[in-house]
């Protein structure tokens, strides 16, 4: 009974989620909400300038 759950239960589970893990991909765009003032403008001069800046080229 055991291997009769596992055959009909665990391996279709299993196959499905290999399957969609195949087709994930990245957005294109990101989009950050933030509340302002002096936290925003250190995130935005420490992350986003910076990585705006690098060559994404290498991250496809």
């Amino acid at each position: 009974m055991k291997s009769n759950t596992l055959k009909h239960g665990f391996y279709p589970l299993l196959l499905s989620l290999a399957m969609g893990l195949g087709s994930a991909q990245a957005a294109p765009d990101m989009v950050v909400v933030g509340y302002g003032g002096a936290g925003q403008k250190a995130q935005d001069v420490a992350f986003f300038q910076p990585f705006s800046v690098a060559d994404h080229s290498k991250l496809i």
